[in-house]
């Protein structure tokens, strides 16, 4: 699907739920990061995961070009 595809499809179903009388909400990706470790067991108590499996195992460091590299 086109992402112009996949917003349609957003909509449409959007508007059907609150057709229905049910109060729709749009999750940012916080939200859904804390839903998906929620629901897989990743994160019981809803810490925040990162954007990138394995992040947090890697020491960044800024260079002088302001550009930032695994050490």
């Amino acid at each position: 699907m086109k992402p112009e595809q996949v917003f349609q499809s957003a909509n449409r179903i959007e508007k059907v739920i609150s057709e229905q009388g049910f109060e729709v909400q749009r999750m940012k990706r916080n939200d859904i990061k804390r839903f998906l470790a929620i629901y897989f067991e990743a994160s019981m108590n809803g810490d925040q995961m990162p954007d990138a499996d394995g992040e947090q195992f890697f020491e960044m460091e800024e260079d002088e070009d302001e550009e930032k590299k695994v050490v």
